[in-house]
C-alpha cells in the first residue's frame, strides 16, 4: 500500500504535558491548561491532555492536515509505559500506518520507546494516546489484575495487540467529542471522566485476553504486516462474504494453522469471527449515519435479505436494527 509523499514531523515519545515546548514549536501554538490549538501551514486542530491518575496520562488529537504527515516518535528520555492508541473511524478513506501495519480504526496496545513512524493521510484524523507508567504499575497496589499485566509485560516486551472499537467504547468517545469544543472547567472534568471510562473498558478487553492466553509469542515485522493485510482483506470483503482461511493464508504465503494462531494472538479472535464482528459493528455505524435505509444497509453488508441481516444483528447486539434505528432518531 503506497503512502503519498509526506511531511516528516519529529515528536518525542510521551504525552503533551511532558513535552509542551516541543509541541508548541512544531505546531506553532500555545499550550494553555493542557490544550494546544493550532492553525499552521500544514494543518489545524486541537490537542488536549489529561492526567487521569498517578502514572496514567492521555493526549487527544483532533486534526485536519493539509497534506500527508509522518510523525516520527523518538524515544529520548521517555518513561517506559504501556501505550494504547485509539484511532477513531472516519468518513474519509484514512489509512494510518504505524510500525509497518495499516489500519483505518481500532485500538492498538504496545509499548512506548523505540523510534517509529506513524503515517497519517491528508484530511481529518482523530485519536487518543494513553500512557500508563510501567514503573508506577510495579510500585502500585498489587492484585490479580496488576500481577497479570506485569507477568505479561515481563514475558512479552515487544507485544502488539489489537482490538476493534466496539460500540460501548464508541459511545463513550461520542460523548467525549460532544464536550471537546468547550474549554470551561465543567466540560474539561467531563472529558477527564469519560477518558477514564474509555481506558477502563479497553483495559478490561485486553485483560480478558492476556489472562487466558498462555501461548503469546513474538511476531516478526513481516508476519505482522501480513496480519494487517489479512485484516484489511476481511474488512474490504463485507459485501462478498468472508474469504476462506486457506485463501487468506495463500495470499500472505503462510500456513493456515500459523495464520489462525497469530491472528488470534494479535486480534483476540479468529479471522471468521473477526469478519462477523466487524460487519456487525459496521452495521451500527451505517445506521447512525442515517444515510441509508435498513434494506440498503443489509445488502451493503453482504446479506441476502433484510430478515437474515435482522436476525444476525439481534443475535450480536441483543436488539433489532429497527429498534436501534429508533434509538438514534434525534
Amino acid at each position: 500500500m503506497s503512502i503519498e509523499k509526506s511531511l516528516v514531523i519529529e515528536l518525542p515519545e510521551g504525552p503533551l504535558v511532558k513535552n509542551e515546548q516541543i509541541f508548541e514549536e512544531i505546531f506553532q501554538g500555545k499550550v494553555s491548561n493542557g490544550i494546544l490549538e493550532f492553525d499552521n501551514s500544514f494543518g489545524k486542530g486541537k490537542i488536549v491532555h489529561h492526567t487521569l491518575d498517578k502514572g496514567l496520562e492521555v493526549t487527544f488529537f483532533s486534526v485536519n492536515f493539509k497534506r500527508a504527515i509522518s510523525l516520527k516518535r523518538t524515544e529520548q528520555d521517555a518513561e517506559d509505559s504501556l501505550k494504547v492508541v485509539v484511532l477513531l473511524p472516519s468518513d474519509s478513506d484514512q489509512v494510518v500506518s504505524t510500525k509497518g501495519t495499516f489500519y483505518r480504526s481500532g485500538v492498538l496496545l504496545t509499548y512506548s520507546g523505540l523510534d517509529h513512524f506513524i503515517n497519517i493521510p491528508k484530511g481529518e484524523c482523530t485519536w487518543f494516546t494513553y500512557y500508563y507508567s510501567i514503573d508506577k504499575l510495579r510500585k502500585g497496589v498489587q492484585n490479580d489484575a496488576t500481577r497479570t499485566w506485569l507477568k505479561f509485560i515481563d514475558e512479552h516486551p515487544y507485544a502488539l495487540l489489537f482490538e476493534q472499537i466496539k460500540s460501548p467504547i464508541e459511545n463513550l468517545i461520542k460523548e467525549f467529542l460532544d464536550y471537546l469544543d468547550d474549554n470551561r472547567m465543567l466540560f474539561r472534568l467531563m472529558q477527564k471522566s469519560l477518558s477514564v471510562q474509555i481506558f477502563i473498558l479497553i483495559a478490561k478487553y485486553f485483560n480478558d485476553r492476556i489472562k487466558d492466553d498462555n501461548d503469546i509469542k513474538p511476531i516478526n515485522s513481516t508476519d505482522l504486516h501480513s496480519l494487517f493485510k489479512v485484516k484489511a482483506k476481511l474488512e474490504n470483503s463485507i459485501m462478498d462474504g468472508a474469504p476462506s482461511i486457506s485463501h487468506l493464508a495463500e495470499e500472505v504465503n503462510m500456513s493456515p494453522r500459523k495464520l489462525q494462531r497469530i491472528f488470534n494472538q494479535t486480534f483476540g479472535t479468529s479471522p471468521s469471527l473477526y469478519f462477523q464482528s466487524y460487519r456487525m459493528e459496521e452495521a451500527l455505524r451505517l445506521i447512525r449515519k442515517k444515510k441509508y435505509n435498513l434494506t440498503e444497509i443489509a445488502f451493503m453488508l453482504g446479506f441476502s435479505s433484510l430478515g437474515h441481516f435482522s436476525s444476525m444483528f439481534k443475535k450480536y447486539h441483543k436488539i433489532t436494527p429497527k429498534q436501534y434505528e429508533q434509538l438514534n432518531i434525534d
